[in-house]
């Protein structure tokens, strides 16, 4: 699914402690050329952490080449924003971080398949889940558009994304897709003759998701 798309909206919703919490989108509209690149422009509405009013505002122009998704800034300096091209287990860096894809998957959210990328944030932390998902043609769950690594504090979650008005992907979608996925694979993991326990050794019938038990004398992990 390509990227960088005329009509495109992204939505947003973020929640900030104690009780502050607003929605605002990003939205691709009309075409450009800053400095050598020919780019679609990318533009924030009701975006506080840009604008203060609630108005419109340009961001940048963006454009995608070779499933790399770029932003050009009001001078012409050039950002990756996201990388799609990219293998499990390869290292690469995009947006100021580094990366590491620890796996990629495919799952059908509303009807429409994404490819999902599953990243470490290098380098690796113990104090918080420095790992986070990319979605081809859809970009990040975080809190805004430009968030592409999971950094501290995160208040905010891609709710949805239309093209043109017709809704292409949703959060509750996403949930419902990866939680299909997970009771599959539990299901699985279930039936090849071996019992469970846990750790204190009692008989396990439905295990939880990224519970550590014993099976057929080993310890794992329910994915």
């Amino acid at each position: 699914m390509k990227f960088v798309e005329e009509g495109k909206v992204w939505h947003f919703h973020r929640q900030s402690p104690p009780m502050y919490c607003h929605d605002f989108t990003y939205f691709i509209q009309g075409d450009t050329v800053i400095g050598d690149y020919r780019c679609k422009k990318l533009y924030t509405e009701n975006n506080d952490y840009i604008i203060s009013d609630g108005s419109v505002a340009f961001v940048s122009g963006i454009f995608e080449e070779d499933n790399k998704v770029y932003t050009v800034g009001h001078n012409g300096s050039l950002n990756k924003l996201y990388d799609f091209s990219q293998e499990v287990g390869t290292q690469f860096s995009a947006n100021g971080s580094k990366y590491e894809v620890d796996s990629i998957k495919k799952v059908n959210v509303d009807g429409q398949a994404f490819r999902l990328f599953y990243l470490k944030w290098l380098p690796s932390f113990d104090y918080w889940d420095e790992t986070t998902i990319w979605i081809e043609g859809i970009g990040t769950t975080l809190e805004h558009l430009m968030k592409t690594a999971p950094m501290i504090p995160n208040y905010g979650w891609l709710v949805s994304v239309e093209v043109n008005g017709k809704t292409i992907f949703t959060r509750e979608g996403l949930s419902n897709a990866l939680t299909s996925i997970q009771v599959k694979k539990i299901n699985e993991w279930m039936s090849d003759g071996h019992d469970v326990y846990d750790l204190q050794g009692r008989k396990v019938t439905t295990p939880q998701k990224n519970g550590l038990y014993i099976k057929n004398g080993k310890k794992f992990i329910a994915r």
